[in-house]
C-alpha cells in the first residue's frame, strides 16, 4: 500500500471532489504550479512521480493513514490504545489524547511515494504560534505512533510549511517551540488579490450603524487592519 493511498481512504471533503471534477486535478504533473517549486527549493528534495493533494485534511485522519501505511493494514481494523499525547518540553503537561474527534486539520498536504508536507496557510486573520505548532506536535506523535505499530510498511519524512503573505506579525512568533523538526516559510503571492477586503456585519439598525450582535440592521464596511499585516491601506469604520 503507498502512503497516499493509505490517506485517500479517510478524505471525504466534498469540496477536494469538486476542485477534481472543475479542474481535472488528482494526481499532479510536471511541469508544477510555481508554488511547488518554491516548495522544491525550501524543501531541498524533488517531488516523486505520483504526487496528491488534500485540502483540510484532519490530523485524526493521519493517525489513521500513517498506522494503516506502516502496518500495511488495508482491512481486520485492529483497535488500538488512545495513548495521551506528552507534552513537547517534556513536562507533565496534559495534551490530552492522540486521536481527538476533531475536525483539526491543515490546510494542504502534498503526499507522494516517500514525503508527507503538512502547508499551513496564514495570511489576514489573527492567530497564533502554540496553536500551530500543537498541530505539528500531533502529527509528529501520529507518525511515532505508527512506527511503534509496525515496521511491514515503509517508512516516509514528515516536512512542515508556514505560507504566509504580508508582514508577519511579531506575536506569531512569541512561544515558538523547540518541535525537533524546522518550520519552513515560504510567501504567498497576493498581488492578484484586491486591496481593501470587505466584511459584512450586524448592527443595531438600518439607521443606526454601530455593531450589534442582536440588531436589527447590516452593514457592509472594510474589515480591520491585523496588527503586522500590509493588506490594506485602511482601517475601516466601527
Amino acid at each position: 500500500m503507498k502512503l497516499h493511498e493509505a490517506m485517500a481512504r479517510f478524505d471525504r471533503k466534498e469540496r477536494k471532489v469538486l476542485i477534481e471534477n472543475c479542474l481535472g486535478l488528482n494526481v499532479l504533473s510536471r511541469p508544477l504550479p510555481p508554488l511547488f517549486n518554491k516548495l522544491e527549493t525550501k524543501l531541498n528534495f524533488r517531488f516523486g512521480g505520483d504526487l496528491r493533494w488534500f485540502t483540510d485534511y484532519h490530523i485524526d485522519w493521519l493517525v489513521g493513514a500513517f498506522w494503516m501505511f506502516r502496518t500495511n493494514t488495508s482491512k481486520d481494523f485492529r483497535a488500538q490504545d488512545n495513548l495521551p499525547l506528552p507534552a513537547s518540553d517534556g513536562s507533565s503537561k496534559s495534551l490530552g489524547r492522540l486521536v481527538r474527534g476533531s475536525q483539526e486539520d491543515f490546510d494542504l498536504i502534498l503526499a507522494d511515494e516517500a514525503n508527507v508536507v503538512c502547508i499551513e496557510a496564514k495570511w489576514y486573520d489573527r492567530w497564533r504560534r502554540p496553536q500551530f505548532d500543537e498541530k505539528v506536535w500531533r502529527v509528529i506523535q501520529a507518525k511515532d505512533c505508527a512506527s511503534r505499530a509496525g515496521e511491514s510498511g515503509g517508512n516516509f519524512n514528515l516536512h512542515f510549511v508556514l505560507a504566509t503573505a504580508g508582514n508577519r506579525a511579531p506575536l506569531q512568533d512569541k512561544g515558538a517551540k523547540d518541535l525537533g523538526v524546522p518550520i519552513h516559510e515560504i510567501e504567498l503571492d497576493i498581488s492578484h488579490r484586491l486591496p481593501d477586503p470587505l466584511m459584512v456585519s450586524r448592527c443595531e439598525s438600518k439607521d443606526k450603524l454601530k455593531l450589534a450582535s442582536k440588531g436589527s440592521g447590516w452593514r457592509v464596511r472594510l474589515a480591520p487592519k491585523r496588527k503586522g499585516a500590509n493588506t490594506l491601506s485602511r482601517t475601516g469604520p466601527g
